[in-house]
């Protein structure tokens, strides 16, 4: 018996190593796939897209949607009402994965360029699928500072045509949306957008 025992060892490691292996591969794949599906998927199959030249040049914009959703007081908030300032918003859930992975680019961005920039956070939370209570614990554990917006009423969701998440909307000072983006975004993504809007 010890030495049929002895015998199977040299197959079992080859096969933990294959094993070991695959997973290795997908993981890489995935995270490529990650990167190329957010570039692949910008500024399609959104409400608005980056702006677009008519014939004679002139630059033709897209009013972002305005919507109502619910700060952590219960108070009703409209996009609308940051007008005159540029808007990152950013549609997410707390059982979302590749939301729980963009969330410290963001709240590092918020810190950075609070001032100049108004993050609008917004927890999908009138679908069912979510709740605040979860939401606020995500974000406790996180230790987020950025502001949180809840869209209780679906009025996001609708207006966005949501369909999966993160999704995320950056939007000029004059109201405009300039691009999206479906899927977690990186951090140098993040960077060149928002001062994208800066400059303008």
């Amino acid at each position: 018996m010890q030495n049929k025992t002895n015998k199977n060892k040299p197959a079992k490691s080859k096969n933990m190593i294959f094993i070991v292996g695959v997973i290795i591969i997908m993981v890489v794949l995935i995270g490529v796939g990650t990167i190329v599906y957010n570039y692949a998927l910008k500024n399609t199959d959104l409400p608005s897209t980056q702006s677009e030249q008519s014939e004679d040049t002139q630059e033709q914009t897209i009013t972002a949607p305005d919507i109502s959703v619910y700060d952590k007081n219960g108070k009703k908030v409209l996009l609308s009402d940051f007008k005159g300032k540029p808007v990152v918003v950013n549609f997410w859930a707390s059982w979302c994965v590749p939301c729980k992975f963009e969330m410290p680019h963001f709240d590092q961005m918020y810190k950075k360029y609070g001032d100049e920039i108004e993050f609008m956070m917004v927890n999908l939370n009138g679908g069912g699928n979510d709740t605040k209570e979860k939401a606020d614990k995500m974000i406790s554990e996180g230790g987020y500072t950025f502001p949180v917006y809840y869209d209780t009423d679906m009025d996001g969701a609708i207006k966005y045509g949501i369909s999966a998440m993160p999704v995320t909307f950056f939007i000029n000072k004059y109201g405009d949306i300039v691009v999206g983006y479906k899927g977690a975004i990186t951090e140098d993504v993040l960077v060149e957008e928002i001062e994208n809007l800066l400059s303008e």
